[in-house]
Formats: C-alpha cells, structure tokens, sequence
C-alpha cells in the first residue's frame, strides 16, 4: 500500500494551485451562468421593448387613421356646403339676369308698341288732314 508522505514545500504550492485553479473555474462557471442570465434578463427586456413599440405604434396608427377618416368626412361635408352655395349663388345670379333680361325685352315691347301706336296715330292724323283715306290704309299696312 502506499505510504502517506506530509507534503514538503513542493507538494504545497501544488496544492495552492490546484486550489486556485478549481477557484477561479468556480468562478467562471458562476459568472457564465451569471452572465448567461444577465443576457437573457437584456433579451427579455429588449422583447419586452419592441413588443411595447409595436403596440404604441398599432395605437398611432389607429389613432391618425380615425383622425384622417374624420378629417376626409369634415372635408367632404364642407365641399358639398361650398357646393350647394356655389350651386344657390349661380341659380341667385341666373335668375337675376334673366329677370333683367325680361324687364328689357318688356320695355322694348311697350317701346315698339307707343311707337306703333305714336306712328298709327299721326298716319291717321296726317290723312284724316289731307283727307286721304288710301294713305292710311297704305301707310297702317306699312307700319
């Protein structure tokens, strides 16, 4: 069997490395384990992040769609109220004018009757006159 020898000077800086060794691979292990769950803690939060920019985002855009669905509506209902102004205003100015143009072409009808009237008038005055009844006739014919 073997014998125990006491360690002499060699044998304990042996052992002082080999203590040191299995420390420090202690230690390794713990801080890669600790490091892999610090990493996994970073991906985790960063998932978290994006999931929370996602759904902000989602809500912005939900939120502008609404707004611009609103805006086209308030935009299309002030086209058809400028419309129907436009439309009333070109109805307002058409009747206008043709109300003008009525009250024109009934001048001119009472004008060409006091002038057919004026000129049947002195015709017959002038033949009455004259005595010429043939000149009336002619003159009325004319007219």
């Amino acid at each position: 069997m073997s014998e125990s020898k006491s360690p002499d000077g060699n044998d304990t800086e042996g052992i002082d490395e080999l203590a040191e060794l299995r420390a420090q691979h202690a230690l390794s292990a713990s801080s890669s384990i600790e490091s892999v769950a610090r990493a996994r803690e970073r991906l985790d939060e960063e998932s978290k992040l994006r999931s929370g920019i996602r759904r902000e985002r989602r809500m912005r855009i939900t939120e502008m769609t609404e707004r611009v669905s609103g805006m086209h509506g308030a935009m299309r209902k002030a086209n058809e109220i400028l419309f129907e102004e436009r439309l009333q205003q070109i109805e307002a100015d058409l009747r206008a004018e043709l109300e003008d143009e009525m009250e024109r072409l009934e001048t001119e009808a009472i004008e060409r009757r006091r002038g057919c009237f004026a000129r049947r008038c002195y015709i017959g005055f002038a033949a009455r006159r004259t005595g010429c009844a043939s000149n009336l006739i002619w003159n009325v014919i004319a007219a």
